[in-house]
C-alpha cells in the first residue's frame, strides 16, 4: 500500500494548480516534469482523469491528492466540484459518498430542456429527481418554468450540490 511518505518522496503536489511533478528521474521521465497522463476512464470521452503510475500501479491523481494532503486515501468517492476530471486543485476536490457524487453531475449531453430531470412528455413538462436509488416523480406541469422551479426546490430539499446540472 502506498504511503504518504513514499508518495512525497516520488511526487510533489501543487495544490493550487492540481498538478503532480516528479521529484526524481525515472527511466521515462525527468525530475520536475508533470506526472501522469490524461485518460478517458468512462464512456464519456470528454471526461478525462489524470492517471499516475507509481511502482507499476496506476493511481487516479485526485485520490493521490487526498493521500498527499491528508495522509490517507479517501474512504469514499472524490467529487470534482466543477465537473472537470482533470482539475485536481485541492479547492476543487471533496470526499463524498457515491450518492452525493451523483448529486453533482453535469447535464447529460442529450438534455433538450436545459434543466436536469425535466423533459417534455405529451405536451406536459415532467420533473423527476433521484432519491435513494429511485427516480421520484415531482410532478407534471403545463410550462417549463413551473417544472424547473419544482425540480430546483427538490434539489435543495434533497441536498443536491449547487453545481448539479451545470455544463
Amino acid at each position: 500500500m502506498l504511503t504518504q511518505t513514499e508518495l512525497k518522496n516520488k511526487l510533489l503536489y501543487d495544490h493550487e494548480t492540481g498538478l503532480f511533478f516528479r521529484v526524481v528521474d525515472t527511466y521515462r521521465t525527468k525530475r520536475g516534469s508533470v506526472a501522469g497522463t490524461l485518460s478517458a476512464l468512462t464512456k464519456r470521452k470528454d471526461m478525462k482523469y489524470r492517471v499516475i503510475k507509481i511502482n507499476g500501479k496506476n493511481f487516479l491523481a485526485h485520490r493521490l491528492a487526498f493521500l498527499y494532503m491528508t495522509g490517507s486515501f479517501p474512504d469514499c468517492s472524490v467529487d470534482h466540484i466543477n465537473h472537470e476530471g482533470s482539475d485536481n486543485r485541492w479547492a476543487n476536490l471533496r470526499e463524498v459518498t457515491s450518492t452525493d457524487n451523483n448529486r453533482n453531475i453535469r447535464m447529460h449531453h442529450d438534455n433538450k430542456s436545459g434543466i436536469c430531470g425535466v423533459w417534455l412528455d405529451r405536451k406536459r413538462w415532467v420533473a423527476k429527481i433521484g432519491i435513494n436509488s429511485t427516480q421520484e416523480c415531482i410532478g407534471r406541469f403545463d410550462n417549463l418554468f413551473d417544472a424547473a422551479c419544482a425540480r430546483k426546490s427538490a434539489e435543495i430539499k434533497y441536498g443536491y450540490h449547487k453545481n448539479h446540472g451545470a455544463t
